[in-house]
């Protein structure tokens, strides 16, 4: 629940915690990226530079269709330099997440089509 967690506090505040307590992976041990690493995130247009990537663009898609309820949505693509780097996150059959400060994200931009919002029945 990240997305959710970076609206509680902000962004700001979590790149300050997670800069006090340095490089963090899960699982423990992860390297921390010596040279940039291309990742992605589905998201809303207003959302594309939030803390969460993914370098697995199919699980990025996933986000995309999940958060197309609310809002059109794409992909967007970063190259990400390492000090923009705050986290490795490594789940089984996931891929890798990338936990990054916002503001130090230079280039994003959009992969692939723009999705409209789509309605649920009923509601």
């Amino acid at each position: 629940m990240s997305e959710v967690s970076e609206r509680i506090i902000g962004a700001a505040m979590w790149v300050r915690l997670f800069r006090a307590a340095g490089f963090l992976s899960i699982p423990y041990g992860l390297s921390w990226p010596g040279k940039a690493v291309t990742a992605f995130r589905g998201a809303a247009a207003e959302r594309r530079t939030g803390m969460l990537w993914t370098t697995d663009i199919s699980r990025a898609d996933q986000f995309r269709q999940r958060h197309s309820w609310y809002a059109p949505t794409a992909i967007y693509e970063a190259v990400i330099t390492p000090d923009a780097v705050l986290a490795l996150l490594e789940c089984r059959g996931e891929g890798r997440e990338v936990v990054v400060d916002p503001e130090l994200l230079t280039v994003v931009k959009q992969v692939g089509p723009y999705y409209p919002q789509r309605f649920r029945e009923g509601g």
